[in-house]
Protein backbone atom coordinates (compact mmCIF):
# COMPACT_ATOMS: atom_id res chain seq x y z
CA UNK A 1 0.00 0.00 0.00
CA UNK A 2 2.70 2.44 0.65
CA UNK A 3 3.99 2.02 -2.92
CA UNK A 4 1.01 3.26 -4.42
CA UNK A 5 0.72 5.74 -2.18
CA UNK A 6 3.86 6.71 -3.31
CA UNK A 7 3.76 6.98 -6.69
CA UNK A 8 -0.01 8.85 -6.47
CA UNK A 9 1.52 11.84 -4.40
CA UNK A 10 4.77 11.55 -7.19
CA UNK A 11 2.16 12.17 -10.06
CA UNK A 12 0.03 15.03 -8.45
CA UNK A 13 3.67 16.42 -7.72
CA UNK A 14 4.32 16.59 -11.41
CA UNK A 15 0.63 17.48 -11.97
CA UNK A 16 1.22 20.84 -9.90
CA UNK A 17 4.58 21.83 -11.88
CA UNK A 18 2.80 21.65 -15.52
CA UNK A 19 2.18 24.93 -17.82
CA UNK A 20 -0.06 23.43 -20.54
CA UNK A 21 -1.96 20.20 -19.33
CA UNK A 22 -4.86 17.54 -19.45
CA UNK A 23 -6.05 15.22 -17.24
CA UNK A 24 -8.32 12.23 -18.16
CA UNK A 25 -9.89 9.54 -16.07
CA UNK A 26 -12.06 6.51 -16.57
CA UNK A 27 -13.58 2.73 -15.96
CA UNK A 28 -10.84 0.25 -17.26
CA UNK A 29 -11.62 -3.89 -17.82
CA UNK A 30 -8.49 -5.76 -19.17
CA UNK A 31 -7.53 -9.37 -19.53
CA UNK A 32 -4.17 -10.73 -18.86
CA UNK A 33 -2.05 -14.32 -19.55
CA UNK A 34 0.50 -14.79 -16.97
CA UNK A 35 3.02 -17.40 -16.80
CA UNK A 36 3.74 -17.63 -12.29
CA UNK A 37 6.68 -19.16 -11.44
CA UNK A 38 7.06 -21.08 -8.49
CA UNK A 39 9.77 -19.91 -5.39
CA UNK A 40 12.87 -22.80 -5.71
CA UNK A 41 12.73 -22.82 -2.24
CA UNK A 42 9.16 -23.54 -1.54
CA UNK A 43 8.86 -26.27 -4.36
CA UNK A 44 12.14 -28.46 -3.04
CA UNK A 45 11.10 -27.84 0.22
CA UNK A 46 7.52 -28.64 -0.07
CA UNK A 47 7.65 -30.99 -3.11
CA UNK A 48 7.38 -34.36 -1.25
CA UNK A 49 5.15 -32.83 1.76
CA UNK A 50 2.12 -31.85 -0.21
CA UNK A 51 2.89 -32.57 -3.91
CA UNK A 52 3.72 -29.56 -5.45
CA UNK A 53 4.16 -30.76 -9.07
CA UNK A 54 5.06 -27.59 -11.07
CA UNK A 55 7.73 -25.05 -10.69
CA UNK A 56 5.62 -22.59 -13.16
CA UNK A 57 2.23 -22.53 -13.97
CA UNK A 58 -0.14 -20.12 -16.77
CA UNK A 59 -2.92 -18.19 -15.28
CA UNK A 60 -5.37 -16.43 -17.57
CA UNK A 61 -7.76 -13.62 -15.25
CA UNK A 62 -9.72 -10.46 -16.14
CA UNK A 63 -9.43 -7.51 -14.44
CA UNK A 64 -11.13 -4.32 -13.58
CA UNK A 65 -9.76 -0.82 -11.98
CA UNK A 66 -9.71 2.59 -12.83
CA UNK A 67 -6.83 4.68 -15.28
CA UNK A 68 -5.91 8.11 -14.44
CA UNK A 69 -3.88 9.84 -17.86
CA UNK A 70 -2.02 12.94 -17.85
CA UNK A 71 -0.93 14.69 -20.78
CA UNK A 72 2.45 17.26 -20.13
CA UNK A 73 2.13 18.11 -24.16
CA UNK A 74 1.09 16.28 -27.26
CA UNK A 75 4.12 14.34 -26.97
CA UNK A 76 4.15 13.20 -23.14
CA UNK A 77 2.09 11.73 -20.79
CA UNK A 78 1.76 9.64 -17.91
CA UNK A 79 -0.57 7.43 -16.65
CA UNK A 80 -1.70 5.92 -13.28
CA UNK A 81 -3.74 2.35 -13.11
CA UNK A 82 -5.44 0.51 -10.47
CA UNK A 83 -7.02 -2.88 -10.96
CA UNK A 84 -8.22 -5.65 -9.17
CA UNK A 85 -8.02 -9.25 -10.38
CA UNK A 86 -9.15 -12.68 -8.64
CA UNK A 87 -7.04 -15.62 -9.78
CA UNK A 88 -7.97 -19.39 -9.11
CA UNK A 89 -5.59 -21.80 -9.40
CA UNK A 90 -7.06 -25.24 -9.64
CA UNK A 91 -5.41 -29.06 -8.31
CA UNK A 92 -2.08 -27.75 -8.15
CA UNK A 93 -1.17 -29.45 -4.42
CA UNK A 94 -1.80 -32.70 -2.58
CA UNK A 95 -3.42 -30.42 0.01
CA UNK A 96 -5.13 -27.42 -1.51
CA UNK A 97 -7.43 -28.08 -3.80
CA UNK A 98 -7.45 -24.67 -5.28
CA UNK A 99 -5.66 -21.21 -4.89
CA UNK A 100 -7.69 -18.37 -4.94
CA UNK A 101 -5.59 -15.04 -5.45
CA UNK A 102 -7.26 -11.36 -4.93
CA UNK A 103 -4.58 -9.54 -6.92
CA UNK A 104 -4.36 -5.93 -6.45
CA UNK A 105 -2.36 -4.16 -8.94
CA UNK A 106 -1.16 0.05 -9.50
CA UNK A 107 1.21 0.97 -12.34
CA UNK A 108 2.94 4.23 -13.04
CA UNK A 109 3.69 3.99 -17.39
CA UNK A 110 5.54 7.19 -18.62
CA UNK A 111 4.38 7.61 -22.41
CA UNK A 112 5.77 9.08 -25.74
CA UNK A 113 3.15 9.45 -27.95
CA UNK A 114 4.36 8.86 -32.13
CA UNK A 115 2.63 9.15 -35.03
CA UNK A 116 -1.50 9.74 -34.74
CA UNK A 117 -2.91 8.29 -31.57
CA UNK A 118 -0.21 5.87 -30.79
CA UNK A 119 1.64 5.72 -27.43
CA UNK A 120 4.69 3.57 -26.41
CA UNK A 121 5.34 3.61 -22.83
CA UNK A 122 7.94 2.38 -20.02
CA UNK A 123 7.33 2.71 -16.00
CA UNK A 124 6.70 0.33 -12.75
CA UNK A 125 4.46 -2.12 -11.73
CA UNK A 126 3.50 -3.17 -8.37
CA UNK A 127 1.33 -6.40 -7.28
CA UNK A 128 0.12 -7.26 -4.21
CA UNK A 129 -1.25 -10.94 -3.74
CA UNK A 130 -3.51 -12.36 -1.23
CA UNK A 131 -3.80 -16.26 -1.68
CA UNK A 132 -6.14 -18.25 -0.02
CA UNK A 133 -5.38 -22.07 -0.35
CA UNK A 134 -8.74 -24.50 -0.27
CA UNK A 135 -7.83 -27.50 2.02
CA UNK A 136 -8.97 -31.09 1.38
CA UNK A 137 -6.15 -33.46 2.55
CA UNK A 138 -4.62 -32.40 5.90
CA UNK A 139 -6.88 -31.83 9.27
CA UNK A 140 -5.68 -28.50 10.72
CA UNK A 141 -3.03 -27.73 8.51
CA UNK A 142 -1.91 -24.40 7.66
CA UNK A 143 0.45 -23.99 4.52
CA UNK A 144 3.32 -21.82 4.51
CA UNK A 145 1.49 -20.17 1.16
CA UNK A 146 -1.36 -19.07 3.20
CA UNK A 147 0.59 -15.26 2.97
CA UNK A 148 0.46 -11.82 1.73
CA UNK A 149 2.74 -11.45 -1.35
CA UNK A 150 4.37 -8.04 -2.38
CA UNK A 151 5.80 -7.76 -5.95
CA UNK A 152 7.94 -5.21 -7.85
CA UNK A 153 8.72 -5.14 -11.40
CA UNK A 154 8.46 -3.27 -14.73
CA UNK A 155 6.13 -2.62 -17.62
CA UNK A 156 6.05 -1.65 -21.25
CA UNK A 157 3.23 -1.00 -23.14
CA UNK A 158 1.86 0.41 -26.63
CA UNK A 159 -1.39 2.11 -26.92
CA UNK A 160 -3.73 3.17 -29.03
CA UNK A 161 -6.59 6.28 -28.89
CA UNK A 162 -9.86 6.69 -30.76
CA UNK A 163 -11.79 9.66 -29.18
CA UNK A 164 -12.52 8.44 -25.76
CA UNK A 165 -11.52 4.95 -25.82
CA UNK A 166 -7.92 3.80 -25.13
CA UNK A 167 -6.95 0.68 -26.33
CA UNK A 168 -3.58 -1.08 -24.54
CA UNK A 169 -1.42 -3.90 -24.63
CA UNK A 170 1.38 -4.16 -21.51
CA UNK A 171 4.13 -6.73 -21.35
CA UNK A 172 4.57 -6.63 -17.43
CA UNK A 173 7.93 -8.10 -15.73
CA UNK A 174 7.51 -8.58 -11.66
CA UNK A 175 9.73 -10.07 -8.53
CA UNK A 176 8.86 -11.00 -5.05
CA UNK A 177 9.96 -8.17 -2.56
CA UNK A 178 7.92 -10.04 0.28
CA UNK A 179 10.52 -10.90 3.32
CA UNK A 180 9.29 -14.38 3.93
CA UNK A 181 11.39 -17.53 4.48
CA UNK A 182 9.28 -19.69 2.02
CA UNK A 183 7.22 -17.87 -0.74
CA UNK A 184 5.04 -19.26 -2.95
CA UNK A 185 5.39 -16.63 -6.34
CA UNK A 186 8.75 -16.08 -6.92
CA UNK A 187 7.99 -14.43 -10.37
CA UNK A 188 6.15 -13.82 -13.37
CA UNK A 189 5.73 -12.62 -16.75
CA UNK A 190 2.05 -11.16 -17.92
CA UNK A 191 0.85 -10.12 -21.31
CA UNK A 192 -2.41 -7.54 -20.31
CA UNK A 193 -4.97 -6.21 -23.06
CA UNK A 194 -7.44 -3.88 -22.01
CA UNK A 195 -9.79 -1.10 -22.68
CA UNK A 196 -10.92 2.10 -21.08
CA UNK A 197 -13.11 5.46 -21.70
CA UNK A 198 -11.60 8.29 -20.45
CA UNK A 199 -13.56 11.53 -19.14
CA UNK A 200 -11.89 14.82 -19.33
CA UNK A 201 -11.09 15.87 -16.02
CA UNK A 202 -9.05 18.90 -16.10
CA UNK A 203 -7.91 21.04 -19.01
CA UNK A 204 -5.56 24.45 -18.59
CA UNK A 205 -2.82 26.01 -20.33
CA UNK A 206 -0.31 29.01 -19.13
Amino acid sequence: MKIRNMLLIGLFVLFSFTGYSQTLIGPVVGYEISEIKVDNEFYYHYRALIYFPYKSLINNALNYGITLLHFFNKKYSIEVNSSYSRRKLEKITYAAEYLVFDQFTSKMVFHRSFLKNKRIGFGVIYNNNRIKPTLSNFDNYSPVFLQNENHLGYTVAISYQYKNFVLDLSYNDIYNISKYKYRYISSSRSLDLSLAYMFVLSKKTK
